[in-house]
């Protein structure tokens, strides 16, 4: 247009100029308005990409409705196969247009006193589930689902300081343009989420609790690179997976959040076995779609997970088999050692102790193997509590913790703890003394699926992700920011890489949590 326009001016007159250029500009919007309009109603039809709904029913739906459908017909019920919808938060639409020719389905508000009839089908809100006992009634393990959902929200509360500081920022140039151009959300839509529980003997083919292998590989490549996973619920699959760790054999584990289980894989990727399920019980972790995010393994096989919205930390054979608890949560009571409010990574020490980072309650904490208390260090920077206050905001000492995730030990022992909102990586001794910190200026997203962790590498090298810009940084043995790496997308999907892990070989294992899948790339590749 801009071209045309000058061609315009100088071979005939400005006012063929201006027409040009009008005819060029409503040209570009018309064909922007119709490739919105394509993306929004067709490609994106039930995927809330844009803000021009506030909120949509899922496709999730329309999955549990076939399953219903298969239960009627398998069991012999036909359309009196009796199905109960939770009356909270709004629940019964669109279930009453999706269930309208079934004879007997309710709509009881599913709370503590709730009984559910024998061989129902019952479709309970997620803050509900914890009163249903799979066990008691007869009931197969909860599928997770999405209800409804919705464009993120995080720029709710966005003020013009926040934008004044991301506008300095390539990274959200980057953010910017994903959206802007192809619909790439930043962050993962807002649910409202649910839980179907099937009669016991009904195998769902959704069912996170099937251990079946899916129709479509889980081991691809993708270049160079060794391809783990696939968006599903089924072996070798993950949704929103979080931490990774290598037991001294190869084995592979990886915390497969938003299934809430863990999975094991041999050395080459291969699902083997898994350990979860959603709820409290012992191996068992979270509620509907609150799932476990940090993982280690002791130099015994031990694997250890932070079992994040239980408040607690669960201790397993090498084969996942359950071994113990410990951990409880923090309710405002006075803070002792053992509560913990939403940990999210762990590491093992020279003496097999555990620093695990108890990320809400801004601490780490020490740990024997068995689950004593040894120690802890930080406190939470006092700026957090003030209303407003954007990360990176002040000057905190070296022990003042804003949101710590991330924990590494290196090779001479030392400690390094991803301070998110603080934009720094804090470096402690072996006895967990503050020695320095290094500044990240990249972090600080508010968004909940964006945290940072580490690996410490034998040579000194620490590497960082950094989820809201898809990239992996590498940081020199003097703190100085060395390379970064940018994650590959996966099937069109901006990569948000999470956890950390180093094979035998010493290749780099990332997982991915917005492509649902973990990467294993040659340490070359991330740093030449």
């Amino acid at each position: 247009a801009v071209g045309a326009t000058a061609w315009a001016y100088y071979s005939f007159a400005p006012k063929v100029a201006g027409q040009v250029l009008v005819t060029g500009v409503l040209t570009a919007m018309a064909v922007f308005a119709i490739k919105v309009g394509w993306v929004a109603a067709i490609a994106h039809g039930d995927e809330p990409r844009d803000m021009l709904i506030y909120t949509q029913t899922t496709h999730d739906l329309r999955q549990i409705r076939d399953e219903i459908n298969r239960l009627a017909v398998e069991s012999g019920k036909g359309r009196e196969l009796v199905v109960q919808v939770d009356a909270s938060e709004g629940f019964a639409w669109p279930w009453s247009w999706y269930l309208r020719d079934y004879k007997y389905v309710g709509y009881p508000m599913m709370g503590p006193d709730y009984e559910p009839e024998q061989g129902a089908v019952l479709l309970v809100a997620k803050a509900n589930a914890s009163y249903i006992d799979p066990g008691k009634w007869n009931l197969s393990q909860g599928i997770p689902y999405r209800h409804r959902a919705w464009f993120p929200e995080e720029y709710k509360g966005y003020t013009f300081s926040a934008f004044a500081n991301d506008i300095l920022r390539p990274a959200k140039w980057r953010e910017w343009a994903d959206f802007f151009f192809e619909r790439k959300l930043p962050a993962p839509t807002g649910s409202s989420d649910a839980v179907a529980f099937f009669p016991a003997g009904f195998e769902s083919g959704l069912g996170a609790d099937q251990w079946v292998l899916p129709d479509e590989p889980t081991i691809t490549s993708d270049g160079n690179q060794t391809v783990l996973g696939g968006t599903g619920s089924k072996a070798g699959q993950y949704l929103q997976p979080a931490g990774v760790a290598v037991g001294a054999t190869g084995t592979i584990y990886v915390v497969d959040s938003g299934n809430q289980r863990v999975q094991m894989l041999d050395a080459d990727g291969n699902a083997v076995s898994y350990v979860g399920g959603s709820g409290s019980g012992p191996g068992m972790f979270g509620q509907a779609t609150d799932g476990p995010w940090g993982i280690a393994v002791g130099p015994d096989g031990s694997v250890y997970v932070a079992d994040t919205w239980n408040h607690r930390i669960q201790k397993f054979g090498s084969d996942l088999t359950f071994v113990a608890t410990w951990g409880r949560a923090y309710t405002g009571e006075a803070m002792e050692l053992d509560t913990l409010f939403g940990p999210r990574s762990i590491a093992i020490d020279a003496e097999s102790n555990l620093l695990v980072a108890d990320t809400g309650n801004a601490r780490i904490i020490k740990f024997s193997p068995e689950g004593e208390p040894l120690g802890s260090f930080g406190t939470k920077f006092p700026l957090a509590a003030t209303e407003g206050a954007q990360p990176g905001a002040g000057e905190p000492a070296l022990d003042e913790l804003w949101e710590p995730v991330g924990i590494t030990i290196g090779p001479q022992g030392d400690v390094y703890i991803a301070d998110f909102w603080n934009l720094r990586i804090v470096h402690l001794s072996a006895d967990l003394a503050p020695i320095d910190a290094i500044d990240v200026p990249t972090w600080g997203s508010r968004y909940v699926t964006d945290r940072p962790y580490l690996l410490a590498l034998d040579d000194g090298r620490l590497l960082a992700t950094d989820p809201a810009s898809g990239t992996i940084l590498v940081f020199s043995a003097d703190g100085t920011l060395a390379t970064s790496y940018d994650v590959p997308d996966t099937e069109g999907v901006s990569a948000r890489p999470i956890a950390l892990a180093q094979t035998p070989d010493g290749d780099i294992l990332v997982s991915d949590g917005a492509g649902n899948v973990v990467r294993k790339i040659q340490l070359s590749d991330i740093s030449p």
